[in-house]
This record gives structure tokens, sequence and C-alpha cells, in this order.
């Protein structure tokens, strides 16, 4: 949704109580002169209810299931108020209000390019799996505590290994990475101009979308001491701090795995080089890792990290990490320059909610030379000007995969 959902709700409840309104002979008369057909009634009726039903999207979507449902209730409350007061007032007004609600409703779905946002319910594109490409694909999926399980998208080059094995990188949301490399699978065959294509693993879920956002939500986002039962947002419903779940999972389970079937190939890992990437809440969880297991990885890339999540919670452990000597390891942190704006856009009563700096580029600069200087590794920052949250997604994506 492109403007702000609030609005979407306040103009649902209007056409809803409109078009309720409308159905009735007292106010069918004084509107339209006549008493409607009872074929005409029904279709009122229906889109009347449609209307107040699927106010509650975007107001569930916006602010979880239990404060959404009130939100809803609320602009229900105020647009039966105002239906009522126009029949009572100007009832002949009452047509041109619901038209301009249906209008305002349909325009909620324009897309407005600078915001940029990823819809996280389209299907994810697959097609690339069944594409001749440099690389072979082999997915499987893994056991979740709770669904979905995960669906590992393992992708091997068909170039052989140099002699001490091949390079690794492990990739999050890994659907809509597979998504991105079918829109543009000339990556892949970048690759195999490199001298040790990596092999990349794809770490996404069992579900047809991109994104599975509440599932991720928990995954991603890292524990707080003496908040056993964190929820991402107040009041969203979803469960957040499963972060260390999740890296347990990668370091013990999946990484044994991935060099088992690497071995049934007659291919190995090289132990020395391998990667993790992730956008977003994903860039959340790389910085989680490596500031609780560095020696996880060698190579870091987080992508338009979540900096706001929980007021500030990972740049304050950036502030007290321990100071230590990992000189093998490196960061590569990056953000769109006009993040910043798209959180003020979509959240103007709280601007500076979502990055907790005047902007995203001295943010991430600052946190790259804080992790340098406790972390002792090679931290950097790369602000990408003209780029929003969304667009971050391919551009980190590239700049990754296209490391020497």
């Amino acid at each position: 949704m492109s403007i702000a959902p609030d609005f979407l709700i306040f103009a649902c409840s209007l056409l809803g109580f409109s078009a309720l309104s409308a159905s009735m002979d007292r106010h069918a008369m004084p509107l339209f002169g006549a008493l409607p057909r009872q074929s005409v009634r029904w279709q009122r009726v229906i889109v009347g209810w449609a209307a107040l039903l699927f106010s509650l999207v975007p107001a569930v979507d916006a602010y979880g299931l239990s404060t959404g449902v009130a939100v809803c209730f609320g602009f229900h409350a105020l647009g039966a108020t105002t239906v009522g007061l126009v029949l009572a007032y100007r009832p002949g007004f009452l047509r041109f209000l619901a038209a301009v609600a249906a209008t305002g409703a349909l325009l909620s779905f324009v897309p407005l390019p600078a915001q940029a946002q990823p819809d996280l319910r389209v299907p994810a594109d697959v097609s690339l799996l069944s594409q001749d490409s440099a690389y072979v694909f082999s997915p499987f999926d893994a056991a979740r505590k709770e669904a979905p399980n995960y669906r590992i998208y393992l992708a091997i080059p068909k170039k052989a290994p140099p002699r001490e094995g091949h390079p690794i990188l492990y990739l999050l949301d890994g659907n809509a990475v597979l998504d991105a490399l079918s829109h543009d699978p000339k990556l892949l065959n970048t690759l195999e101009k490199s001298a040790a294509p990596p092999v990349l693993v794809m770490i996404g879920y069992e579900t047809p979308a991109r994104f599975a956002p509440g599932t991720r939500a928990y995954d991603y986002t890292p524990p707080i001491p003496g908040h056993p039962d964190l929820e991402d947002r107040p009041g969203s419903g979803r469960k957040a701090g499963g972060a260390e779940s999740f890296r347990e999972f990668i370091a013990n389970r999946l990484k044994p795995e991935i060099e088992r079937r690497l071995s049934e190939r007659g291919r190995r890992v090289d132990p020395s080089r391998q990667g993790l990437w992730g956008h977003s809440y994903g860039g959340l969880f790389v910085l989680h890792v490596l500031f609780t297991h560095p020696d996880d990885f060698q190579e870091y890339h987080a992508v338009s990290p979540s900096l706001g999540w929980q007021n500030g919670w990972i740049l304050r452990q950036a502030e007290n990490l321990p100071a230590q000597t990992l000189p093998n390891i490196t960061l590569l942190a990056m953000a769109g320059a006009d993040e910043i704006g798209e959180k003020r856009k979509r959240n103007p009563e709280r601007p500076g909610a979502d990055v907790p700096q005047r902007t995203s580029g001295e943010t991430l600069q600052n946190l790259a030379e804080t992790i340098a200087a406790k972390n002792g590794c090679h931290a950097r920052a790369i602000a990408v000007e003209g780029k929003g949250h969304g667009e971050m997604f391919a551009i980190g994506l590239e700049a990754a995969l296209s490391k020497p």
C-alpha cells in the first residue's frame, strides 16, 4: 500500500456504511428518488460488508492483530458517525462521499516509486531452478520447530573448485534471493568467470512467497535479556528474539549438511572463506552473529540493517563490544541514502523511530568505525545515493556476488 493505511481503513469504513445505508428504503428514497430492486439492495449490502471486512486487512498489517482490530473498530465508529451526520443534514451528499471513498481506496494500491518497498506477498520467481546456468541447483527442506520449515536452495558452481575448496556464501531471505537471481541470471554467469566461484546457500522458507514476514521477524531478531516474550513491535503480536536459535541451526545443522552434500559430489568448502549476507532484518541478524560469534564466518554483509529495532538495541550492543583482534574478518555495511526520508514519509509522527541518527550514511559510518575499533576487524560502510530500502536488496546482493 502506498498511502497511509489509516486512510485506506477510513475510506473502506465510509464506503461500507454508505453502501449499507443506500440499501435501506428510508435512505434510498431521498438519495435516488426510488426504492431499490431486491437485486440492487443485495448488491449494496454485499459491497458494504465487504468494504468493512476488508478494512481489517490494512489495520492488522500495519498494527498487528490485537491493536489492528481496535484501530479498525475506531475508524468504523468514525465512518458510521460521518455517514449518519451526512444523512441527517445533507443526504444527497452521500453519493459523492461514497464515490470519493471508493476512489481513495483504489488509489491506496497505486505504487509510489519513491518508497520502493518490497511487496512481501508476491510469489517468488523460481524459474532459475529449471534454467541452464553456471550453477547446479539442489533444493532441500530442513525441519524447523514451528512451521514453516526451512527451504534451502543450494547452488553449486559447475566450474571445478580451487585446490583449497569452494568459498561459500550463506544468504538470508533465500526465496527472495532466488527470485532476484531468476530476474537477473547474468549474475550467476558472471560468477563463473571468477577464479573461485562461491557455493551459494539461500536460506528461505517453505512458502511460495518471496518473504515470510512473521517467521523472519522471529528468526532474524536478537534476544534481549529479561524479555522472554519479546514482541517484534509493541502490539504487533509477532514473536521476536529467535536469532540465537537460528544461528545455532546454521552453525550446527546446516553447515555440516552442506559439507556432506558437497562431499558427495567430490567438492569441499574452503573453511577460511565463508560469508553471511542479509538485508533489513537479515542485516540485523548478520550484525548479531558478528557481535556474538564472529568466528562463524569470515565475511559479513549487512545491507540496510534494521538499526532502529527495539530503539537501537544493536547499536547499544556495538558500543558494548569487548576489545579483540579479528584481522581476518570483514564487514561491509550498505544502505540507501534515501532510507531516512522513506521512514519519515511512512511515519511522520515518529521521523527518527527506525534510524536513531540523522542520516543512514552517518549511522552506518559510525557503526563501522565502532566495530573496527572494538572488534579489530576490517569494517566499512557505503551509503548509496538516491536509493531506498527496498531497492537495496538487489544492490546489496549484486555487491556481495561481484566482489573478487
